[in-house]
This record gives structure tokens, C-alpha cells and sequence, in this order.
């Protein structure tokens, strides 16, 4: 049911930008991403078709982010959550404070890539963080 509500929200999002592209595999993000698309992910059948340790009530749309992040062999995973986060703070604090599900902390360890959590007041740190653009720079 949760995986169905992610594929949902992933539907309301490529209604309100229309310039992602939906994919089922991770063959299919790098085939987007090489030509320079940005790749809407709908992990939906790879969770139904083989059930694993992804299909659990523990793990949320922060852990299978992680879990493509490493798939992919990215070298960084941002999140952004809708509550306070310390910049100081680590994964284990995040987990401790529910700020991640019960499976990130353990599946971090093991990733070998850097993971930042941005509360959902810092967005002009992330669009200065994907775009190259210092914070408060027009991008007209």
C-alpha cells in the first residue's frame, strides 16, 4: 500500500512537471540521466515483482532513495524532510528523532556516499546546491 501511495505521489509530481520522465529500472535512470533528463523513479514493479528486504513497513521512500543513491554508485543523496533538521545531527540522530525510517541508519553505513537531510525551509540551499548558483542569485 505504501509503495501504491509513493507511485501516486510520483504520478501527482510528473503532473506538475512535465519534464520528468518516469522509469521502472535503474537501467532505465541511467539511460535518462545520460542525456541529461531528470528521471522520475516508480520502484512500484521491482517491489511487487520481487519482494525483499525493501518491502517492509519499516522502510520508506528515505531508505529506497538511499538504496537507488547506491544502486546508481552516486556520490551524494539529499533529502528533503518537512521538519526541522540540525546540520550538526548524524544519521543515527536522525534516526533517533524519526526523521528517517528504521531501516536508513543501517543501510547508511554500508552505502559509501555522502546523505544530507535538508529541512523543507532550505530549498534555496538546494536549488544553490543543484545549480551552481550562490544562495540569493537570480536565476533569470
Amino acid at each position: 500500500m505504501a509503495v501504491l501511495a509513493m507511485a501516486q505521489t510520483a504520478m501527482m509530481m510528473r503532473s506538475l512537471v512535465g519534464t520528468l520522465e518516469p522509469v521502472l529500472t535503474t537501467a532505465d535512470v541511467r539511460r535518462v540521466l545520460r542525456r541529461g533528463g531528470t528521471a522520475l523513479w516508480m520502484p512500484m514493479q521491482a517491489l511487487r515483482d520481487q519482494p525483499d528486504e525493501l518491502t517492509s513497513w519499516d522502510v520508506t521512500s528515505d531508505s529506497l532513495a538511499l538504496w537507488l543513491a547506491h544502486q546508481l554508485n552516486a556520490e551524494r543523496l539529499t533529502l528533503v524532510k518537512s521538519c526541522a533538521v540540525e546540520p550538526r545531527w548524524d544519521v543515527a540522530e536522525w534516526a533517533a528523532r524519526g526523521i528517517v525510517d528504521a531501516a536508513f541508519e543501517p543501510m547508511a553505513r554500508h552505502a559509501g556516499l555522502a546523505i544530507d537531510v535538508l529541512s523543507s525551509d532550505q530549498v534555496e540551499t538546494l536549488r544553490s546546491w543543484l545549480t551552481g548558483t550562490p544562495i540569493g542569485t537570480s536565476m533569470a
